[in-house]
């Protein structure tokens, strides 16, 4: 995929060459490959020599095959230059394709839970393998606003699988599981892109701290590469109401601090002070005099000293 998507191989000849200077193992035919891909409507059908080739897939999945007089060319289509640009692997990239397309037909916008859930990375399960306590989660399930609920019900959550596994049964649904965890995950997202602190939610949700941290960036770095997947697919209005949430989850910041943070060494806490003196915007900040500055920044943070002689106030 990525060789063709980014011009690198422009014909079978090429694929095979290319193939030839890698490892791969011989599992299955390129017929086999092919019979998948063109019932999944990845690819048309080409007039060619079928051989046996391992992993083949990986360079022509989403491709479609253009015939040119003598020679056949192969391009990639939108889907696989959309894949390649956001850096998603084919197998994750189909499947948060499903999951985008029914989120288009029913999104839930009257809070941003739904949204949030679109950008927490798909696998959950090795995060809250250590962490993860059913009486909790369920706790907080019950807990929840009737807006978030209904959220919740949307994706798939349901109460007889808190009630399997409050009751030690074994899980029938590794898929199941995945949206239950992955809902998890996005709750305490959720909780610290509205400015909750981080032990504050990782006590919640019975965490590790770092356990969290390393989701917040995670879920920043997947929302970068899903909103280039959206863009790339040309679903602009999709694209319009994800952006924002890298920078969200990266500082634990609610949406009006968005444009303060993309200014270096400044983060949430730094951000809302400003923003709390109406200084909202990286234009506001730079007519604003370098006195109003420091007095805004000694009452957001506090006194750090790094040295036995020296001390710094920000």
């Amino acid at each position: 995929l990525e060789a063709i998507c980014s011009g690198l191989c422009n014909s079978k000849s090429d694929v095979e060459d290319l193939l030839e200077l890698l490892f791969f193992e011989n599992v299955f035919t390129l017929n086999k490959e092919l019979e998948w891909l063109i019932n999944q409507k990845l690819i048309s059908k080409g007039n060619f020599t079928l051989k046996l080739f391992s992993s083949i897939v990986v360079f022509i999945l989403f491709i479609i095959l253009e015939e040119y007089e003598e020679s056949q060319k192969l391009r990639g289509t939108q889907l696989g230059r959309a894949i390649l640009a956001s850096s998603l692997s084919p197998d994750i990239a189909l499947l948060i394709y499903d999951e985008l397309e029914r989120a288009i037909q029913s999104l839930a916008l009257d809070n941003e839970l739904h949204l949030l859930y679109l950008v927490t990375p798909l696998n959950n399960v090795p995060l809250w393998s250590n962490y993860i306590n059913w009486h909790n989660f369920y706790n907080i399930w019950l807990k929840l606003p009737k807006q978030l609920l209904r959220v919740g019900r949307l994706i798939g959550i349901s109460e007889k699988f808190f009630f399997e596994r409050l009751q030690g049964l074994k899980v029938r649904s590794n898929r199941e599981l995945q949206v239950h965890l992955r809902f998890l995950s996005s709750l305490a997202l959720y909780e610290l892109i509205n400015e909750r602190t981080l032990c504050e939610v990782a006590e919640r949700f019975s965490i590790n701290r770092g356990a969290l941290q390393s989701l917040q960036q995670q879920s920043s770095t997947y929302a970068c590469m899903i909103v280039a997947f959206c863009d790339r697919l040309g679903w602009n209005y999709l694209k319009i109401i994800l952006e924002g949430f890298a920078e969200r989850l990266m500082f634990g910041i609610r949406k009006d601090l968005t444009d303060l943070v993309k200014i270096s060494g400044i983060d949430g806490k730094r951000a809302r002070a400003f923003h709390n003196s109406h200084i909202t915007t990286i234009a506001s900040l730079a007519v604003t005099p370098k006195i109003e500055i420091a007095k805004i920044l000694r009452s957001a943070v506090p006194f750090i000293k790094y040295h036995r002689s020296f001390a710094y106030y920000y």
